[in-house]
């Protein structure tokens, strides 16, 4: 139950001018993380990148802990939203592949348009708190694919939702690899990836399977 209190907002921002005062906060995070690490973000030096009082910052957030849940929550909608038409595509889509392969893509590119995001995935991955979260948008991802796969059949959705696990657990894989998703190491373990897909999804949505 502490747990759970320390990483709730004191209060959600309701009028624009506070949403935006909350936005500034976030991103002055991000660009923390970015530049100078998750140790050197406190609560005192997000208030000072994101020039707002730090007494302003604790009337929506309660320590880091939350300030960091927040925006891992919005790290999170935003690797949601490159999936939320996959369902409908991959259904009508003729070529499969092509549509699967142009999500990752989309995932990858939007990933890499995150501030933050690498550092993220790194806090995520040694803060049992936040990584709760991750695995939650790992669950949601699946789900969305899952109802892709159904869509196209012939799979039973008991099916479907295995591959979608196996599927974003991949995915995770290789973001979870040290440095970042541009350099030459991780695009190569990314079209490793796009082979991997091709050969395991063709099992269960090539014609002649």
């Amino acid at each position: 139950m502490k747990r759970t209190a320390t990483l709730t907002p004191r209060k959600m921002p309701k009028q624009a001018r506070a949403q935006a005062r909350v936005g500034l906060i976030l991103d002055a995070t991000a660009n923390l993380l970015e530049t100078a690490g998750y140790d050197a973000v406190t609560t005192n030096a997000i208030a000072d990148k994101a020039a707002v009082n730090v007494a302003s910052l604790y009337q929506y957030f309660p320590n880091k802990q939350a300030i960091m849940a927040a925006l891992a929550h919005r790290m999170s909608a935003v690797w949601l939203k490159v999936y939320e038409n996959f369902p409908l595509d991959f259904a009508s889509e003729k070529n499969w592949r092509r549509c699967f392969n142009s999500y990752l893509d989309r995932l990858f590119v939007a990933d890499a348009a995150l501030v933050g995001s690498r550092a993220m995935r790194h806090a995520m991955n040694n803060d049992p708190a936040l990584r709760a979260i991750d695995i939650e948008n790992d669950n949601d991802v699946a789900a969305i694919l899952a109802q892709g796969f159904v869509a196209r059949g012939p799979v039973s959705l008991e099916k479907a939702q295995l591959i979608a696990t196996t599927v974003t657990g991949s995915i995770r894989y290789v973001y979870d690899f040290e440095g970042s998703s541009g350099s030459p190491s991780n695009a190569a373990r990314i079209d490793e990836l796009r082979h991997m897909h091709d050969a395991y999804l063709s099992t269960y949505f090539d014609a002649d399977h």
